[in-house]
């Protein structure tokens, strides 16, 4: 997302202003979690469509991988799922090219 200045608002700093702006409006943040493929890539993608429709501030996007121990077993078994579908890191990454094409939500990989 291009900024007034004309140049592109990207990592921390899409994240900082994201921040910046709820205080400004004096709301909380909301940052939900998703797992990346599960249970697929494209519901994954219609997922963060939804919660930038309903105004999440930022997603963090679990990296689906096989060995999550410190993760609670909601998460775990989430990760079994994108996994068992397919899903790679250069999946999620295509997932998160297309979202980011035209949306300007921080996505955060977790």
């Amino acid at each position: 997302m291009a900024s007034k200045e004309g140049k592109e608002k990207t990592g921390i700093r899409l994240l900082e202003d994201a921040f910046a702006q709820c205080k400004t409006e004096s709301r909380r943040a909301v940052a939900p979690f998703v797992t990346a493929g599960d249970p697929n890539s494209e519901v994954t993608s219609a997922i963060l469509e939804s919660i930038y429709a309903a105004g999440a501030t930022c997603c963090e996007l679990g990296v689906p991988y096989s060995d999550p121990i410190a993760d609670g077993p909601v998460i775990q078994a989430s990760y079994t799922r994108a996994l068992s579908a397919g899903m790679t890191l250069a999946k999620m990454f295509d997932v998160v090219a297309a979202f980011s094409r035209s949306r300007s939500m921080p996505l955060l990989a977790m």
